[in-house]
């Protein structure tokens, strides 16, 4: 593999792609199976909070309740993530939002990571110290 062969022996692999439960699965498990197939360490993180889709515009809280509800407790029982990240940041998920999100994470025991204050001043930061 390219990435041992360069001294790289751990890595990082996101979801977010997908933003739906099925589609998060669906990337989430085929993390699973690299993770099983070779020698490199793959650290696998749930980025399902990476953009609200289209169809929950104007539905937000209920994209926001599927993932702290149902996306985090079902992939951290199953093995799945590690790691959750939030793009915490002007036009993507407020600072509350993922607040909300990043404790249902930390209650389903995974680790807390946050994208924040790329495009802007947000309090991110002072949430991801806080946390």
């Amino acid at each position: 593999m390219q990435f041992l062969s360069h001294g790289t022996t751990t890595i990082e692999a996101k979801s977010g792609y997908g933003l739906s439960l099925m589609e998060e699965l669906k990337i989430l498990q085929a993390i699973a199976i690299l993770r099983r197939q070779g020698r490199l360490e793959i650290v696998p993180t749930f980025l399902g909070a990476h953009d609200v889709p289209d169809e929950y515009r104007d539905a937000r809280e209920e994209y926001i309740r599927q993932i702290a509800e149902e996306m985090i407790p079902g992939f951290a029982r199953d093995g799945l993530a590690s790691f959750c990240d939030v793009f915490c940041d002007v036009g993507f998920f407020s600072t509350g939002e993922a607040r909300e999100i990043l404790g249902a994470a930390k209650r389903a025991g995974l680790g807390l990571r946050i994208h924040t204050e790329e495009l802007g001043h947000t309090g991110g930061a002072l949430l991801a110290a806080e946390l």
